[in-house]
């Protein structure tokens, strides 16, 4: 290939020849033109570098070659010593040749002007040909072959040994043979496609050594030689000018794909010769040509030519040319970001721009950020980021009303919008240091007007590009759970969000599905909620099948995975269903994926799943988008042959199935006829209700050998038909005559009809209230126990009766009196003897009687639950009777139950399926334990010498609090009576809300007794109690005192309950809270004339008498009923903000006039004064922690605007804790419970404030003395509820309020104070330590380390 060329380059002057003896152009030349043109084809080139610019007179006679053309007489043997004329250019020459040969030809005819320029461009080419072949052997000696219009240049020699040769050809000729030597180059690249050949990478000869086959371009390793580099560079520039001046639309491409490649020849040279020059050319382009193109390159490729020394001043430059040239902008941000601006010139640059993002161009918006966000900007980083928040009104929420967006058209603000978050999201992957930046200043804002849309879509992107770092990722989680829950993000953020900035969310959403996910399944319920409106919205605003389907995969997903809390994605996804049905009908196949898994969810997310599927399918049949038949026939297969598997889980599953398609088979449409009729005669079931009711006696049929199915049976049917509207009224109706009918035939009888059967169980009927009526009737509950005992099957099982009483009330809703006989009914009861004489019955006998008392029990609840409204309808006597004979019986359970060892329960409410609440075997178990006794000398040998077990104790995790006490034998069993009846609350239906109004009848502190199965219409503490308990249960349910936590287990009991609106809920407790009051005010009086009557002696016998203790107990409940409320933090939210004041101007007691109060703080001040004035009559430890919480909550109620009501509750913890407690019976208070109620008021006491450090240093001064005379036997003389056993509790406490106290203590201090402060800490430290010292058990050193309390005092102490 090499020879190939260098023939070819050889051969062009002839070509040249030819061609010009064709046109007959040679005849007119003169002989000594001739010669010379001889002379330059029969050159003989030297080879060696040496010789190739060695052309002085004594080496060769023509060595100077080019010269020898441009003298006028023109000879072949030119003189050594004639003196050389001045060079002159090609044009020149070609004038000098044209006028010699028209002398000869003077006398000839005048030539035509056309003839005379063919000459002058024949000569031109001729002269370029010979300047060409000087340029081709040079290169060629240097080590490069020139190429031509098609091959590229090739490369002979390594490109350092290239740039070598012509570096030392150059250096060694005169500056006129250099001069010459760029003119035949400049010559040469004249040529445009030669200009392209040059700057195009070269090519290896195979030949060579050479490794990589593509080289530098000619052009490129020529700028390397420094002896032509300026000429060369300036020639390029000029090109570049000469190619915008010539530019049309035709080759304007192709000028800038050349102006391209000349600037990427100029970037990253090794040596500039004149930067200073170069930069400047450079600029005076940008600023003389037109070609916004050019000027973008050129900006763009500046940074890469100048040198480092040349930062700052290009980019003075740059910034003072933005300014002239606003539409540069993006090119000179990009340069300037490469040029690594520093110091103040970097920071003035950067807040101008800020101030311009509000009215930039959409184009440069993109640009503007990546340089503010990709910078340096952590000296300034709170200013530059609050700027791009408040300044980058794009995505904002009326950020349409702003100029950029109303210029622009859609799809261009969109455009930019995802560019801008491109840079942002580059800039957070780039430095992880700007990620934290970013979510230390959104965590900083206050309030939730600040917050904007980039505030969620910023935390978003961090937490998409933090996969890898697992704390990055957690701490924004926990941002988002903070500022949910401070209330700092709110809903109206969400709108927002998605309406001005959905295609970023598009962008991210499958990032944001998973936070949101992990949002969702949080325990805290304002977290939970905020998710689950987030997903509502982008399925509602992101109007596509591809997003939603996404939306329903990810739910269930959280659904299958999360299968112990799949409750919140459940209840997301079936209010999603609810109100977009049609909607979600086209993903029903992958909603009945969930069928897989429905056997491991509970009652009430079964009948959740199973509404979904029958919403779709029964749903409205003009949506195209499924076949409602089909879906509905496959729905019913799907539970028939659930009904008939034989496994009770999947059976059970198929009941719930089987109600929620009735309901929807029953349901009427608006327009649809729907009338009651009159008689059983009348009643025409329509095809619906047909298919219906064969399905209902399928279930019935199927479950009537299982009792607690048919629980459940009734209890889905209840709920379905409360919770309904508008079902097919025949239906209901012939359903209520058949389940009235169960009723009739199977319980009740008439009072004459009764008689007592000698069937092993004697009985009587009792607690009649329809005594007025000749013959009322009989709840023939003794007869039902026995039989269905004797007999393996019954129609409708004792068990099942509440919910067919239940079940009976819901479908005679409007109209109860055909059933409010029940209500005052006799009652088939066993006789009082047996329960009086209940341990010595016989164990079957037992069992009957308990059945009764369970069974009794749970049909007047639902007594109660079905005729409540007659409390507000002027008549409570019934129902005040039957709660007192709820509470007579429940009494008698707990009496009876820890006596029958081998009985157990029966189950009237399932919650997980297949599971029973309770187990009676750990009953029995636990009351078999015998009685901890005294530890003998010997058996204190034997632990001292089995130093084993013993290490192994005290590795096993203790109760902080917990400690050994001896208690008596009465003691004991009232505390276990107590506990185990407790764990069988699940066994008794369930309260309804309703029965709270019960509230509002008067407090009787002293009723009169029940005697002989009759009562008296009467509240009594006892009664209040059960009310209180049940509300204060619920309100925990549903409000979650503990910062809105969701318990781990959903409890059991409050499956009607939760259907029960919240609002609804805190409008009627604001509404009892005057009743409340009421009921605290007379307890409270009651509690002063017992104090009165006793002198003041606390453990006087008086204090103990009958009906104090529940008195106790009922103001105990009535102050965790107002704390539980008013720490619900919802609360103090614009929508409650009434009810909050109505509620703390009635805890205020009757001294405050609602008038009077005129802001929060003033309320709670009245509330606060009057519990402090309340405390003097605290006569137990609970009421005493109870009131010291409800206090402690009030205080965090206080607005921070107004005036603060301090009620010292440090002094009041201490007066508590100096104060010696007796339980229910006189006897010192004792045990686990009390040891944690004294951890309360040791806690409050020690972090008191400003007075932390002085309560700590006070308690370590008594306890330090007192320690040293501290016995086995005796307690501490100042804290007479702590001694050697609960010293543990009180070091824990001290630890802690220590820590606490230091913190509080520093802030805001200088060093001297400091100081002082660590001086005291550490005094105090000491004294603890001795005190240790001296009780050195295990358990106290352990207490001291066990929380770290000494590391973190270490560590907090070395940081400060």
């Amino acid at each position: 290939m090499y020879k190939r060329r260098k023939k070819l380059v050889s051969s062009t002057p002839q070509a040249s020849s030819t061609m010009l003896d064709g046109r007959g152009l040679m005849t007119s030349f003169t002989s000594s033109q001739s010669s010379v043109i001889s002379s330059i084809d029969a050159r003989n080139v030297s080879d060696s570098p040496e010789d190739m610019f060695d052309m002085s007179p004594h080496k060769s006679k023509g060595s100077n070659l080019l010269l020898d053309i441009t003298n006028t007489g023109v000879s072949s043997q030119p003189s050594c010593s004639k003196a050389p004329e001045p060079k002159k250019t090609t044009n020149e020459v070609l004038e000098m040749l044209l006028s010699q040969e028209d002398e000869p030809l003077a006398k000839v005819a005048k030539i035509s002007n056309k003839r005379t320029e063919d000459r002058k461009l024949a000569l031109s080419q001729e002269i370029s040909s010979i300047a060409n072949k000087q340029l081709s052997s040079i290169l060629s000696k240097a080590g490069m072959v020139l190429g031509d219009d098609i091959s590229p240049n090739l490369l002979t020699k390594p490109q350092s040994v290239f740039v070598r040769n012509m570096s030392k050809l150059l250096d060694k000729s005169n500056k006129e043979d250099v001069n010459k030597f760029i003119e035949n180059l400049e010559e040469f690249l004249s040529d445009t496609d030669c200009l392209k050949t040059a700057l195009s990478p070269t090519k290896a000869d195979p030949d060579s050594n050479i490794l990589a086959d593509s080289q530098d371009s000619l052009i490129r390793l020529l700028l390397s030689v420094e002896s032509i580099q300026s000429k060369l560079i300036s020639f390029l520039l000029d090109k570049i000018c000469e190619f915008t001046a010539d530019e049309d639309g035709n080759s304007a491409e192709e000028m800038m794909a050349i102006v391209r490649m000349i600037l990427q020849s100029l970037r990253y040279m090794n040596n500039v010769l004149e930067p200073e020059k170069l930069t400047q050319k450079m600029f005076d382009i940008i600023h003389a040509v037109s070609s916004s193109m050019l000027k973008h390159e050129i900006t763009n490729c500046l940074p890469d030519i100048i040198s480092d020394a040349q930062r700052e001043e290009t980019a003075n430059e740059f910034i003072e040319l933005m300014k002239s040239e606003p539409s540069l902008t993006p090119s000179i941000l990009y340069t300037l970001s490469n040029l690594w601006l520093e110091g103040d010139s970097l920071y003035q640059l950067q807040m101008s721009l800020i101030r311009q993002l509000r009215n930039s161009p959409l184009d440069q918006l993109p640009a503007c950020v990546r340089f503010l966000a990709m910078g340096d900007i952590i000296n300034h980083a709170d200013e530059i980021i609050n700027g791009l928040r408040s300044e980058l009104v794009i995505c904002h929420a009326d950020g349409g009303s702003c100029t950029q967006v109303q210029k622009g058209k859609a799809s261009d603000v969109q455009s930019t919008l995802i560019l801008v978050f491109e840079k942002l999201r580059d800039a957070v992957l780039k430095s992880k240091k700007l990620a934290d930046i970013w979510v230390k200043n959104i965590g900083k804002v206050k309030k939730s007007i600040h917050h904007k849309p980039i505030d969620l879509l910023m935390l978003l992107i961090v937490h998409s590009t933090s996969k890898s770092d697992v704390m990055r990722k957690r701490t924004v989680e926990t941002m988002f759970r903070a500022k949910i829950k401070s209330g700092h993000f709110k809903e109206s953020l969400i709108q927002d969000t998605l309406s001005a900035t959905s295609v970023v969310v598009r962008e991210h959403y499958d990032d944001l599905l998973k936070l949101l996910s992990t949002l969702l399944l949080s325990p805290d319920l304002t977290v939970s909620s905020f998710s689950a409106y987030f997903f509502s919205q982008c399925f509602e605003k992101l109007d596509s099948l591809q997003w939603r389907k996404r939306i329903i995969l990810e739910l269930i997903s959280n659904i299958t995975v999360a299968k112990g809390n799949a409750k919140p994605a459940l209840n997301l996804l079936h209010s999603l269903t609810s109100k977009y049905t049609s909607k979600i009908a086209p993903f029903i196949t992958l909603l009945m994926t969930l069928l897989d898994v429905v056997i491991e969810m509970k009652v009430v997310e079964i009948r959740q799943f199973m509404d979904m599927l029958c919403m779709i399918a029964f749903g409205d049949a003009s949506d195209n988008s499924i076949d409602n038949i089909g879906v509905q026939d496959e729905i019913c297969m799907i539970v028939q042959k659930q009904l008939s598997c034989p496994e009770a889980v999947i059976f059970r599953s198929g009941i719930i199935a089987a109600i929620v398609t009735i309901r929807h088979m029953v349901k009427k449409g608006e327009n649809d006829t729907n009338e009651t009729p009159s008689s059983e005669e009348e009643i025409q079931l329509d095809g619906s209700g047909k298919k219906a009711m064969n399905l209902l006696d399928l279930v019935l049929t199927g479950t009537r050998a299982n009792a607690e199915a048919q629980v459940l049976v009734f209890d889905q049917l209840s709920y379905m038909i409360l919770n309904s509207d508008n079902l097919d009224k025949p239906f209901t109706k012939k359903v209520s005559i058949m389940m009235q009918g169960y009723l009739q035939n199977h319980y009740i009888i008439a009072s004459s009809d009764y008689l007592s059967k000698d069937n092993g169980l004697e009985s009587s009927l009792q607690f009649c209230i329809d005594t007025d009526l000749e013959d009322p009737i009989v709840f023939n509950l003794v007869d039902a126990v026995v039989l269905e005992t004797n007999s393996s099957t019954s129609t409708i099982p004792i068990i099942a009766l509440p919910g067919l009483v239940r079940l009976i009330r819901a479908l005679e809703l409007a109209d109860l009196t055909e059933i409010d006989a029940l209500l005052g009914c006799a009652i088939s009861l066993p006789s009082p003897t047996i329960y009086t004489k209940f341990g010595n019955a016989d164990c079957h006998v037992q069992n009957l009687a308990l059945d009764c008392l369970f069974h009794v029990c749970n049909f007047l609840r639902e007594m109660l639950n079905s005729f409540v409204y007659f409390v507000k309808d002027g008549k409570p006597d019934k129902i005040l009777k039957r709660l007192r004979a709820v509470v007579y019986f429940q009494n008698l359970i707990s009496v009876c139950l820890p006596q029958a060892y081998d009985y157990s329960p029966p189950v009237y409410y399932l919650d997980d399926i297949g599971s029973k609440p309770a187990a009676q075997a750990e009953k029995s178990k636990k009351l078999a334990v015998p009685k901890r006794k005294k530890t003998t000398g010997r058996k204190k040998a034997k632990d001292k010498n089995n130093e084993k077990d013993k290490e192994k104790d005290d590795n096993d995790a203790v109760d902080e609090t917990a400690i050994s006490v001896e208690e008596s034998e009465d003691e004991e069993d009232v505390e276990l009576i107590s506990l185990e009846f407790s764990k069988f609350k699940c066994h008794l239906r369930e309260l309804e809300f309703d029965v709270c109004i019960v509230l509002t009848q008067p407090l009787v502190p002293m009723p009169k007794p029940i005697q002989d199965g009759f009562c008296s219409a009467e509240l009594g503490p006892n009664e209040l109690m059960l009310i209180l308990d049940d509300l204060n249960s619920k309100l925990r349910y549903c409000m979650h005192t503990s910062k809105g936590i969701r318990p781990r287990k959903e409890p059991a009991g409050f499956d009607v309950f939760s259907t029960v609106p919240l609002d609804l809920v805190v409008t009627n407790v604001s509404k009892l809270a005057h009743h409340l009051c009421n009921h605290l005010h007379k307890i409270v009086e009651y509690l002063h004339n017992l104090l009165i009557i006793n002198d003041g002696i606390l453990d006087a016998t008086g204090m103990f008498c009958a009906g104090s203790n529940e008195m106790k107990q009922c103001f105990t409940l009535i102050l965790s009923v107002f704390n539980t409320y008013l720490s619900w933090p919802d609360l103090t939210s614009e929508v409650y903000s009434q009810r909050l004041m109505k509620t703390l101007i009635k805890l205020g007691g009757p001294n405050i006039n609602k008038k009077d109060v005129t802001c929060r703080n003033e309320a709670i001040t009245g509330a606060l004064s009057y519990l402090r004035d309340i405390t003097k009559c605290i006569l137990d430890l609970t009421s005493a922690v109870s009131l010291v919480s409800l206090m402690s909550t009030l205080v965090s109620l206080q607005e921070p605007e107004g005036d603060k009501f301090d009620p010292e509750l440090g002094d009041l913890c201490e007066d508590f804790l100096r104060r010696k407690w007796y339980d229910s019976k006189g006897a010192e208070a004792k045990g686990t419970s009390v040891n944690q109620q004294l951890c309360v008021l040791l806690d409050v006491f020690l972090n008191d404030g400003n007075n932390c450090l002085k309560n700590v240093s006070k308690t370590l001064n008594w306890l330090s003395l007192e320690c040293e005379s501290l016995g086995n036997d005796n307690s501490f003389t100042t804290f007479p509820h702590f001694n050697k056993n609960n010293l543990n509790v009180l070091i824990r406490s001290i630890c802690k309020g220590l820590l606490a106290g230091a913190k509080k203590a520093l802030e805001g201090k200088d060093y001297k104070e400091q100081l002082e402060v660590w001086d005291s800490v550490t005094s105090c430290f000491q004294e603890l330590i001795a005190i240790i010292k001296i009780q050195d058990s295990r358990i106290n050193l352990r207490q001291f380390l066990k929380v770290s309390y000494l590391r973190k005092y270490l560590q907090f102490h070395f940081i400060v």
